[in-house]
C-alpha cells in the first residue's frame, strides 16, 4: 500500500468507534462497521495474538477496550 492509502484510512478511522456484529449499523458519523473497511482487514486489541505473516495489503485496525480505533497500518 502507498502512503496515500495509509493516510486515507487514518483520516477515515482514527477515533471512530467500531460497531461489531452481523447486524451492526453505524448510527452516527463517529461509528464504523466492517462494511466501511476494505475486504482484507483484521482488528487487534492490546491483548491480541497475531501471526507473523506479513501481508502488506491487509489493513490492521487497532482498537482499545471501548472499541475506539486508536491506530491503523498495513502489514
Amino acid at each position: 500500500m502507498t502512503n496515500h492509502d495509509i493516510e486515507y484510512w487514518k483520516q477515515k478511522l482514527l477515533g471512530m468507534t467500531f460497531m461489531q456484529g452481523v447486524s451492526a449499523q453505524a448510527k452516527n458519523e463517529n461509528e464504523v462497521t466492517e462494511a466501511d473497511l476494505p475486504p482484507l482487514h483484521r482488528f487487534l486489541t492490546n491483548n491480541s495474538i497475531t501471526t507473523m505473516d506479513l501481508n502488506t495489503g491487509r489493513l490492521n485496525v487497532h482498537q482499545d477496550n471501548d472499541n475506539k480505533i486508536t491506530h491503523v497500518m498495513f502489514y
